[in-house]
């Protein structure tokens, strides 16, 4: 099963509504000011190019705390391990996508060697994210006019302060 695939059944599973999408993609959202927790999953091989290096530099630029990155790096993969500047790469143009993971997350989401790891670092991370985003904005308070409180009984003029 392609890692995209397992994404989005975890996601439906954790009660979200995945939407897999390119960075491009992304950017024209953030354009019409649609907002929504994210996760981007990147592939480690993104750092041999330019343009998504350059996408990767765009996407950490963005102020939005409730969109954070995976990427997995499988130790046992040959050609991830010896090619030069991959991870670094990324750390370059991530510092502060990477920066704002969880630090009880951080070796783990950097280090994603099994579908399990990933699985559980995912889900984590997805919870981490809705919270944040939840917590982004504050109601609109400026804009409330007080609410009193309802009572469970009338309250008739005959009764003192001291008898509710």
């Amino acid at each position: 099963m392609p890692i995209v695939d397992y994404a989005v059944e975890l996601a439906h599973y954790l009660g979200c509504k995945p939407r897999v999408m390119t960075l491009e993609d992304h950017f024209e959202d953030v354009a019409k000011g649609v907002n929504a927790p994210g996760l981007v999953l990147i592939d480690a091989w993104a750092a041999s190019s330019r343009n998504c290096l350059d996408d990767l530099r765009r996407l950490d630029e963005l102020d939005q705390y409730w969109t954070s990155v995976l990427y997995p790096w499988n130790r046992e993969d040959d050609q991830t391990i010896t090619s030069e500047g991959l991870r670094e790469g990324l750390e370059s143009c991530l510092g502060r996508k990477l920066a704002s993971i969880p630090r009880q997350y951080q070796r783990k989401a950097l280090s994603i060697e099994t579908i399990e790891d990933f699985g559980d670092v995912m889900a984590r991370m997805i919870m981490t994210m809705r919270r944040r985003f939840l917590k982004r904005s504050d109601p609109a308070a400026s804009d409330a006019t007080a609410i009193e409180r309802p009572r469970l009984r009338a309250r008739s003029d005959d009764d003192d302060e001291g008898s509710r």
